[in-house]
């Protein structure tokens, strides 16, 4: 059982600590603005705090600002840390302008773009119904990324994560 490494009065590091103790260990430093996120830009919530561990955090270990959020970057214990950053934040249209998201779960990217457009989302395999959009990544998407923004929706067809896009299609 791994234990927080501590930091004089400071953020401890806690990668690789579950997601309870993890916070517990930050709490328990005063650091009391955590942030947890999905290390693989899924979007999923963190119910069973045990039941993730940590991959990252930012800031790393040391005296910071009290009223800093201390954001730790998290996957369910069964899956592995990534091991390049993900983008975490969600797309956005600024100025009207179709964002990349070809990578994305179906579900960030739904809620995202919610109140500039509505997402059609299709499985590219077998047409399966997209159920649980946070199993699913976008593999392709119409408009492309650049182009204006339509007014009225948006296409992007995916695969479940475990799988490849198929072979001509992005992501």
């Amino acid at each position: 059982m791994k234990a927080p490494v501590t930091t004089a009065g400071g953020v401890p590091y806690v990668v690789g600590l579950d997601l309870q103790k993890a916070r517990d260990a930050v709490w328990m430093s005063g650091y009391h603005f955590i942030k947890p996120h999905d290390a693989l830009g899924r979007g999923r919530t963190q119910l069973m705090l045990s039941n993730w561990q940590v991959c990252d955090q930012n800031p790393g270990p040391g005296k910071i600002d009290k009223e800093t959020t201390v954001k730790l970057g998290v996957v369910r214990k069964d899956e592995d840390c990534p091991s390049v950053p993900l983008p975490t934040e969600k797309p956005t249209a600024p100025d009207g302008v179709m964002p990349y998201l070809i990578g994305r779960s179906v579900n960030v990217v739904r809620e995202a773009l919610r109140d500039d457009v509505h997402v059609d989302a299709d499985d590219l395999k077998s047409g399966r119904p997209i159920i649980v959009e946070n199993h699913w990544k976008v593999c392709t998407q119409d408009p492309p990324a650049g182009a204006p923004l339509p007014d009225d929706k948006i296409r992007v067809g995916a695969v479940k994560f475990e799988e490849q896009c198929p072979a001509g299609k992005a992501g």
